[in-house]
């Protein structure tokens, strides 16, 4: 347990309210309360070098999950454990068209755990002397706010160099609609507030940041495999040519299935095949799965808590938060079993769909812990869908 700190006794903060936040939704945020000088002074000269008023942009996949470019690379954030200490350090952008902006959601997954490197982003913006100030430790994540919209169709940045979009044109860009004051809420700081990460301020480490890191040890083995193969089998024509790990198991699963079966591209098989191999041992090795394990018991002890309180006349259970995290937990549950499944191929596919499903079961239990602790907490209450 970490002490709390009494600037935060009796205070007022804001929390996003994940019943209202939507797949697609933009969080812009600045490092205004943050302790780090070093944090303060790049956010300064970011937002003063755009002429915005925010210095970092994150994107909604799935609610309450947002992804984010930070120093360690792409990785996932979970606005449930965060808070922030002022309206005017944040704000929530919502684009009209839902069909794209959950597209978009989706198109920005398979960056998780890619390299992210601020020198390519900050010499489109910045004069030499102020790219001189700033450090190589990849803070610029708009431009992947800006790729998840292009590749999901968004008409206005079709034409637009992601690496040229900034926290300040996603801010000042006509088409998005501020949703600020309608997804967060303002609430009695939590007794836990100490462990919760400020979105405008100091963040804390997550379970799963151990994931980026193995994601980006995976692909630094695996793509340089795949461009060797790429190079060598110029008889297919690949529309996608992975960057990340989570791209390089669906590459790897689409070329084993056009070199199936073809006399003619045996040797191409006998590659990808070893490839596959390779990518199986990386996934199969325990790693993520203890990384994983960590993140499970933490929720599960989360879980258990809100059901151990149920049962209490005065349970400590927030009716707002548990009411929200319900249709997400849903929609979390529906964005990883609702496509279409036919038979892997390749032994990688195979092992990160039987990963998959095991976080569906997950999943599936912790619905059935809130749902259960919300109705016995707060008897005749309706949960809504």
């Amino acid at each position: 347990m970490v002490d709390r700190n009494p600037k935060y006794d009796g205070r007022y903060v804001y929390v996003i309210d994940v019943s209202k936040l939507k797949s697609g939704d933009v969080l812009l945020t600045r490092n205004a309360e943050t302790s780090s000088t070093k944090a303060g002074f790049q956010s300064s000269v970011i937002t003063k070098a755009t002429r915005g008023t925010y210095s970092h942009a994150m994107l909604c996949t799935v609610p309450p999950t947002f992804i984010e470019a930070v120093g360690h690379g792409v990785s996932n954030v979970s606005a449930q454990r965060c808070f922030v200490h002022d309206l005017k350090n944040v704000r929530v952008l919502r684009y009209p068209d839902a069909a794209i902006a959950k597209s978009a959601g989706s198109h920005a997954l398979p960056y998780l755990g890619q390299h992210y490197s601020i020198k390519k982003a900050v010499r489109s913006i910045l004069p030499e002397e102020k790219l001189a100030k700033v450090s190589d430790d990849k803070l610029f994540c708009s431009a992947l706010v800006a790729a998840a919209y292009r590749k999901a169709g968004a008409k206005e940045l079709e034409t637009i160099d992601p690496m040229k979009v900034t926290p300040a044109t996603l801010e000042k860009a006509k088409y998005f609609t501020d949703v600020t004051e309608e997804v967060l809420v303002q609430i009695l700081s939590p007794s836990n507030i100490e462990e919760m990460g400020a979105l405008d301020g100091d963040r804390q480490s997550s379970p799963m940041e151990q994931e980026v890191y193995l994601f980006q040890e995976f692909s630094g083995i695996l793509l340089p495999k795949i461009r060797e193969f790429i190079k060598t089998t110029p008889e297919i024509a690949f529309k996608l040519v992975p960057t990340t790990f989570l791209e390089c198991v669906p590459f790897i699963e689409t070329a084993r299935r056009l070199c199936e079966d073809k006399p003619d591209l045996r040797q191409a098989l006998k590659k990808i095949a070893e490839i596959d191999d390779a990518a199986y041992s990386l996934l199969a090795d325990g790693r993520f799965e203890k990384i994983r394990a960590v993140a499970i018991a933490h929720d599960e002890a989360e879980i258990r808590y809100t059901i151990e309180q149920s049962f209490l006349p005065n349970p400590d259970i927030n009716r707002r938060e548990t009411r929200a995290l319900i249709p997400a937990t849903k929609q979390q549950i529906a964005s990883r079993s609702g496509k279409p499944r036919r038979p892997e191929i390749s032994r990688v596919a195979k092992k990160w769909q039987e990963l998959n499903d095991e976080a569906v079961e997950f999943l599936k239990r912790r619905l059935a812990g809130l749902e259960e602790s919300f109705q016995r907490a707060f008897p005749g209450e309706q949960l809504s869908d």
